[in-house]
């Protein structure tokens, strides 16, 4: 720098004064066990006398899991009588036996919903 160069220019915002309205038309704040209060007569106005019945409904689950099981499992001994001979068929049968009978149950009653 210079020493012919002026000095920086200072960018500062100007002082604002500012007037206060309404300073006495500011009811006082509710207290904590006033709005706990309302809220609770509130709730009490919206929610029934009577709680609704909140058992569990019989699913049928149960009756489509062995309705699947014994289906398919007598489908893939179908199949396996008809290629019983054959290694490859057998060890792909064999597999899918076992893919299918952990996997329903883990589909059954851990993933989806009770319907």
């Amino acid at each position: 720098m210079n020493e012919e160069d002026p000095p920086p220019r200072k960018f500062t915002f100007k002082d604002n004064s500012f007037q206060r309205e309404n300073v006495a038309a500011t009811p006082p704040a509710p207290s904590v066990h006033e709005i706990l209060r309302d809220n609770l007569a509130v709730q009490k106005s919206l929610e029934p006398a009577v709680l609704p019945n909140l058992k569990d409904r019989r699913t049928k689950r149960c009756r489509d899991y062995w309705l699947l099981m014994l289906t398919m499992n007598s489908l893939i001994a179908l199949v396996g009588w008809k290629v019983y001979g054959n290694p490859a068929g057998s060890v792909i049968l064999l597999s899918f036996c076992v893919i299918f009978n952990v996997g329903l149950p883990w589909i059954m009653f851990q993933v989806m919903d009770k319907y």
